[in-house]
Parts: C-alpha cells; sequence; structure tokens
C-alpha cells in the first residue's frame, strides 16, 4: 500500500510540473499548443466572422448549422488530447474532422448562396 501511496503522490507531483511549465509558455491546458488546435480555433473566429455578414433570415438555419459544426472542430480536438489511449485520440480526432467536413459543405453552399 505504501508503494501505491508514493507513485500518487510522484504523478501529482509530476502533473504540477506540467501545469507550470505550460504556464510559463502563456498556455492554461495542454490542448493549446497543439498547432491543430490553433488552426481550428482561428477558422472558428473567421468562421463566426464571416456568418455575421449572411442574410438575418439564416440566423437560424445555416448560420447557426455552421458556428456549431465549427466549435465542434476545436472541441473534439481538445477533449480528444485528455485521452489516455490513442484509440480514443484518434476517435475524437475522427469526429473533428467529420465536423471540419460539415462547415466546407456549409460553405460550399453559402457561397453558391452569394452569401
Amino acid at each position: 500500500m505504501l508503494k501505491v501511496e508514493r507513485l500518487k503522490r510522484a504523478d501529482m507531483k509530476n502533473e504540477g510540473l506540467k501545469a507550470e511549465k505550460l504556464k510559463e509558455e502563456g498556455y492554461l491546458f495542454p490542448f493549446e499548443k497543439l498547432q491543430v488546435w490553433q488552426l481550428a480555433k482561428g477558422l472558428s473566429i473567421a468562421i463566426y466572422n464571416i456568418s455575421k455578414k449572411f442574410p438575418s433570415n439564416e440566423q437560424y438555419g445555416l448560420t447557426s448549422q455552421m458556428t456549431r459544426a465549427v466549435i465542434s472542430v476545436a472541441s473534439n480536438l481538445a477533449e480528444g488530447s485528455s485521452r489516455m489511449s490513442r484509440k480514443d485520440q484518434a476517435h475524437f480526432s475522427q469526429i473533428a474532422y467529420g465536423s471540419l467536413m460539415e462547415v466546407a459543405c456549409q460553405l460550399n453552399i453559402a457561397k453558391e448562396l452569394g452569401f
């Protein structure tokens, strides 16, 4: 039992050191270091800015669908980064990619509609 307690304490200390290093680098969470997450976040901001220019009658249609899908990309990348197994991480990356394809489709439609 004593060995288990020492391992738990060592693990907690290691997590504390990781958190300190993240703060030193200007990050609060580990996923913020991921370049793909940073790109997804930038895309989210761009889509929100683009969708502001859509007609007001699209607020609950295409605009809502696009913003929810684009937020899902960054969110799933962040959630997947917290998973311990590669299989779980890959699963969330696949979901993020699916959401990204939704956004691409919706942008295509918006362009053809002249938005």
